[in-house]
């Protein structure tokens, strides 16, 4: 029930484009457009699809990059009552680099709480998600081969908690 001529007219007087005369955008390929990031070289790596879940995570994959097929979300909901623990097969006991994998934005927490389970107990770093993005080291320590673990929460955070990947990097002396 819109007069389209009148709404046109006004578009254009407000400097809107209704009709694009650019250059149209290149097409990307499969492996381009998928924009999935790789392990880290010589790394241990455990997508979100193979973690234990407690609470109701939601999958997506609308922002890049991710690990895989993409990643998890809290939806910013349920505040305490979410968590993901990637569990590793490392194959020797030894120090390594803990690096985790999320798509930045400002919607993101600032403040997400991530317990690392290794050969010196637990320690739990605070990850800002609004900032970086993509493979981001949080921690260096000594894990045994069969009792390492990361655990993402989502108690007290600022905004949505996102889980995709942890990888494992030996650290070279």
């Amino acid at each position: 029930k819109v007069n389209y001529a009148k709404l046109r007219e006004r578009l254009v007087a407000d400097k809107q484009i209704l009709d694009w005369t650019g250059k149209a955008p290149a097409k990307a390929n499969a492996a381009a457009a998928k924009s999935a990031l790789e392990a880290i070289p010589g790394g241990i790596a455990v997508d979100d699809s193979e973690a234990k879940q407690t609470g109701d995570w939601h999958g997506s994959s609308a922002t890049h990059p991710f690990f895989h097929d993409g990643y998890v979300t809290d939806g910013n909901a349920d505040k305490g009552r979410k968590s993901i623990r990637f569990s590793p097969q490392l194959p020797a006991a030894g120090d390594y680099d803990v690096y985790l994998s999320w798509s930045a934005l400002p919607n993101r927490a600032s403040n997400v709480p991530v317990d690392i389970e290794g050969s010196e107990g637990k320690r739990t770093v605070t990850v800002n998600q609004r900032e970086h993005g993509g493979w981001v080291k949080v921690f260096t320590g000594k894990f045994d081969a069969t009792a390492a673990s990361v655990t993402i929460r989502n108690d007290g955070t600022d905004g949505h908690v996102l889980a995709d990947g942890v990888c494992f990097v030996p650290v070279k002396k």
